[in-house]
C-alpha cells in the first residue's frame, strides 16, 4: 500500500535522511508546555498526556517494544510533527526558513508512510492501534487523498466498534484512559460522517448513544475550542442527511422533506456562532474560521438541492444560491491569504486538503448555473478569480483534473459576456436566437419518472421573480437545455473521478 504512494511521490523525495525513529530533538519539541500557556495548536485525537508516554517509550532502549507499537508511535509522532510544523509555519514570513521547514515535513511524511506500511490490522484491535490508523488517516487527508483516508478511517471504526467504545454513556470522561477513548471516538466520528457524505459511502461507525460533541474535552485556553464543536454539529447533520435514502432524494418524498427541513432549522440555529465565535479569537484563529465557513455553506447547498429535487421553491433556490455564493467567496478569501494559513503551498495550498477536497464541490455548480441563467457579472469574476488562484498548482494531476473540469465550465460561460460582434457569425446568432438572459430555467418534471412540484428558476433575484419577463417560446431545444442545466445543478464530482486514472486503494 505505502510503496505505490512512496512511487507515486518520488519526485518529492525528502531532502534529508529519513531517521530510523523520531529524532530526540523532534520528540522534547512536541511534549506539551505549561497548561497556563496559550498554545494555538490545531487540537488532537490524542491527550498530551499519551503523547508523553509514547515520547517516553521511544527515548527508552527500543528494545522494550515490539516492532508492531514502534510504528504505530512512530506514525502518531510523525503525524504530530507535520501538523505542528503546519501551524508554525503561518508565524513567518521568510521563504528561507519556510522551504526549510517544508523539507523537514517531506522528511516525517515519508516516515511516516513508512510506519504504516508494517501496520498488521489483523492483530487484534487496542487503543494504540485506533490512535496509529486515525493518524494514518488525518496524514493520507492532508495528502489530498480522501478514499485512502477513508480506507484507515473504516478500519479505526470497526475497532472501536469492537472494544464496544461506541457505546458511551458516562459523561464526562471519569479517567484519562477514557478521555483518550472519547478523543478517539469523537475524531473517528467527523472523519467517518464527513468522508462518508463526500464519498457516498455508508459509515462505518454506528451511531453513538450520546452527542460526539459531548464527548469533546479541551482546556479551556484552547482558542480551537469552539471551532471543534461546530464541525462535529455539520459530522452529525451530514450523517442526517445521508440517512435520507438516494431513490428519495431525486423525487417527491414528505419524509425526504421533512428531514430537510428540520436539517435546514439546525443550520440557522448555529450559524449566528460562525461570526460570534470567529470575533472573539485571535486573529490568526480567525483565518480557520473562514475555513468553516466555506464547510458550512457547502453542507447548506446539499441540503437546499435535496429540497429542490422533491419540491421545487424559487425561495429554497435563491437561498440555495446565496449560500453557494458564501461558501465560493469564503474559498477566494482563503485563496487570497494563503500565507495566514497553516501548511505550505507543496505541491498546492495545505488549505485545499480540508476544503475543496473534503466536502462536496456543489457550490461550484450552483454558481455556473446561475451565470449561465442569468449572466450575472458578480459571479462571473468570482468564479475567474478562484479559477485563477487555483491554476499555478495545475501540474498536481488530482487537482489539475478539477482545474480542467471548472476551466471547460468558465468557457462555456465565456461567449455570454461578449458582443456580438466578439462572437462572431453563426455562434453570435444562436446566442441571440436562444435569448439566455431573457429565458426562464424550468425544472425538468417533464424529463424524469418522478413528478416534481416545479416552478421556474428565477432568472432575476428573488424578490423580482414574479416581475413581467418576456419569455421566448417553449421549444424541444429548450426543455433539453433546461434538463442539461437541472442536471448541472444537480451534480456532484465523484472523487474517485478525479483518480480515475490510478487505483484508489493505492497509497
Amino acid at each position: 500500500m505505502v510503496a505505490a504512494m512512496e512511487e507515486e511521490s518520488r519526485s518529492q523525495d525528502p531532502p534529508c535522511p529519513i531517521p530510523d525513529s523520531p529524532p530526540r530533538e523532534l520528540i522534547f519539541l512536541l511534549l506539551p508546555g505549561p497548561p497556563e500557556s496559550l498554545r494555538i495548536q490545531w487540537p488532537d485525537h490524542i491527550p498530551d498526556r499519551s503523547y508523553t508516554g509514547m515520547a517516553t517509550a521511544l527515548l527508552r532502549d527500543r528494545s522494550g517494544l515490539d516492532d508492531t507499537s514502534f510504528h504505530q508511535y512512530c506514525v502518531c509522532i510523525y503525524v504530530k510533527a507535520i501538523f505542528h510544523l503546519y501551524q508554525t509555519s503561518r508565524l513567518t514570513d521568510e521563504a528561507a526558513l519556510r522551504s526549510e521547514l517544508l523539507k523537514s515535513k517531506l522528511t516525517y511524511v515519508k516516515a511516516a508512510m513508512r510506519s504504516t506500511e508494517q501496520f498488521n490490522i489483523l492483530k487484534p484491535p487496542s487503543l494504540l492501534s485506533i490512535q496509529s490508523l486515525l493518524s494514518s488517516a488525518f496524514l493520507m487527508q492532508h495528502l489530498g487523498r480522501p478514499y485512502q483516508c477513508w480506507l484507515f478511517v473504516s478500519y479505526a471504526a470497526r475497532q472501536i466498534t469492537a472494544l464496544n467504545f461506541h457505546s458511551i454513556r458516562r459523561l464526562p470522561a471519569p479517567s484519562d484512559l477514557e478521555h483518550e477513548i472519547y478523543s478517539a471516538v469523537y475524531w473517528c466520528y467527523y472523519l467517518d460522517s464527513t468522508l462518508s457524505s463526500l464519498l457516498c459511502r455508508p459509515p462505518s461507525l454506528p451511531s453513538l448513544e450520546t452527542s460526539p460533541s459531548e464527548l469533546i474535552l479541551l482546556p479551556l485556553s484552547s482558542p480551537y475550542n469552539g471551532l471543534l464543536h461546530f464541525l462535529l454539529d455539520l459530522a452529525q447533520i451530514q450523517r442526517k442527511l445521508q440517512e435520507i435514502p438516494y431513490d428519495d432524494r431525486n423525487g417527491p418524498n414528505d419524509r425526504a422533506l421533512e428531514t430537510c427541513q428540520l436539517l435546514d432549522t439546525r443550520m440557522r440555529e448555529i450559524l449566528p456562532r460562525l461570526q460570534s465565535s470567529r470575533d472573539c479569537h485571535p486573529k490568526m484563529v480567525q483565518y480557520d474560521w473562514v475555513g468553516v465557513d466555506f464547510c458550512f455553506y457547502a453542507i447548506f447547498v446539499e441540503i437546499h438541492r435535496t429540497r429542490l429535487k422533491n419540491a421545487f421553491s424559487p425561495k429554497v433556490h435563491q437561498e440555495c444560491l446565496v449560500h453557494a455564493r458564501n461558501s465560493l467567496q469564503a474559498f477566494l478569501f482563503l485563496q487570497e491569504h494563503p500565507t495566514e494559513l497553516p501548511g505550505f503551498e507543496d505541491p498546492y495550498p495545505s488549505f485545499l486538503t480540508w476544503t475543496l477536497f473534503f466536502y462536496p464541490l456543489s457550490a461550484f455548480f450552483v454558481v455556473f448555473c446561475n451565470i449561465i441563467g442569468t449572466i450575472d457579472h458578480n459571479d462571473h469574476e468570482l468564479m475567474r478569480q478562484i479559477i485563477q488562484g487555483l491554476t499555478p498548482f495545475k501540474e498536481d494531476r488530482h487537482l489539475g483534473k478539477l482545474l480542467t473540469l471548472l476551466q471547460s465550465l468558465d468557457n462555456l460561460c465565456e461567449p455570454l459576456f461578449q458582443s456580438p460582434s466578439e462572437v462572431g457569425g453563426s455562434s453570435g446568432a444562436a446566442l441571440s436566437e436562444g435569448n439566455v438572459a431573457q429565458s426562464k430555467f424550468q425544472a425538468p418534471s417533464d424529463f424524469t419518472d418522478n413528478q416534481f412540484s416545479t416552478g421556474p428558476f428565477p432568472s432575476v433575484p428573488f424578490e423580482n421573480h414574479n416581475s413581467s419577463i418576456p419569455l421566448t417560446p417553449s421549444t424541444d431545444a429548450d426543455s433539453s437545455a433546461d434538463w442539461l442545466m437541472w442536471q448541472l445543478f444537480n451534480s456532484q464530482v465523484p472523487t474517485g473521478w478525479l483518480n480515475s486514472d490510478i487505483d484508489m486503494f493505492n497509497v
